[in-house]
């Protein structure tokens, strides 16, 4: 780099790069980026370019131009304003294979702040909507397209679940029947998150047998349950309904140790040698006590 201090990082590496001053193995990838502010429009976008060098010395590098991402404002009813990210150009879903342009937030602030109170609000509002715009730049860059994919994260958890269900044994059924009297009833695949699942956690250790509804689960089938219920949000991030693996946050129910009442060898020889009108059922007894 030395050899040409007034060039540009970019056009120094393209130098370097054409004229075969440079050994790459595999490739050469390097992202420039710079922000550029529109007082118009009130948006921040951001620009990325890169670099490819591949493995045959005579091609050129080849430039490409990332997706800008750009915090926009849309006029709603109420005298309030949408905040929306705008994708140029247009960035594909990897779930549903459609092209998009932009992602509303969800963020709404107001139009012509009257007072302290609502320019206050604003600001706040935009800075966490800012917030979401570099998270996007960054997933863009990584090429990690998830943050597309709300409709899955809207879609009914009690429902995947429940299909889920099928096929296990009666336990799965048992603990998916608590989790919807845990959620009332409705829960989707974005509500799934850590605090949700400490919460059941703690619902599982007072929570009533379901068929006997005067007596409360004990610890180990307590410890049982949420241990199954792990399991399936196991697999539902391998299937990607739930966004991170929550398991790596959850803490197990200890079990507590169980005193089994047994026969002594006296005790079973007594049991022996005492006289039953059925044969079948005495063997049936002493052949269970010794397995």
């Amino acid at each position: 780099m030395s050899n040409c201090p007034r060039k540009s990082w970019t056009n120094c590496s393209r130098h370097l790069l054409s004229s075969g001053k440079v050994m790459v193995i595999s490739y050469l990838s390097a992202v420039i980026s710079r922000i550029t502010r529109h007082d118009k429009n009130n948006r921040i976008t951001l620009h990325a370019h890169s670099i490819t060098k591949h493995q045959n010395e005579n091609i050129m590098p080849h430039y490409h131009t990332c997706t800008t991402v750009s915090l926009l404002r849309r006029p709603i009813t109420n005298g309030r304003l949408s905040l929306y990210l705008d994708f140029y150009p247009a960035i594909r879903n990897p779930e549903t294979m459609k092209m998009t342009r932009r992602e509303y937030l969800g963020i709404y602030i107001f139009a012509k702040p009257k007072n302290d109170a609502e320019r206050e609000f604003n600001r706040s509002m935009i800075e966490r909507a800012e917030a979401i715009r570099c998270t996007r730049v960054t997933s863009l860059i990584n090429g990690k397209f998830d943050f597309l994919d709300h409709e899955k994260m809207k879609s009914d958890f009690l429902a995947y679940y429940k299909k889920k269900c099928r096929g296990q044994d009666q336990k799965w059924d048992i603990v998916y029947k608590h989790f919807c009297n845990f959620v009332q009833g409705h829960c989707t695949c974005g509500e799934v998150t850590i605090d949700l699942c400490k919460k059941f956690r703690e619902y599982l250790l007072g929570a009533n047998q379901l068929r006997l509804t005067h007596l409360k689960i004990s610890n180990n089938s307590a410890a049982g349950y949420y241990s199954t219920f792990r399991g399936f949000l196991n697999i539902a991030y391998r299937e990607k309904m739930i966004k991170e693996n929550v398991n790596d946050f959850l803490e197990k129910i200890e079990t507590d140790d169980v005193r089994k009442e047994f026969l002594t060898s006296e005790e079973l020889k007594k049991l022996a040698a005492t006289p039953c009108d059925i044969p079948v059922l005495k063997q049936a007894s002493l052949f269970s006590c010794l397995t």
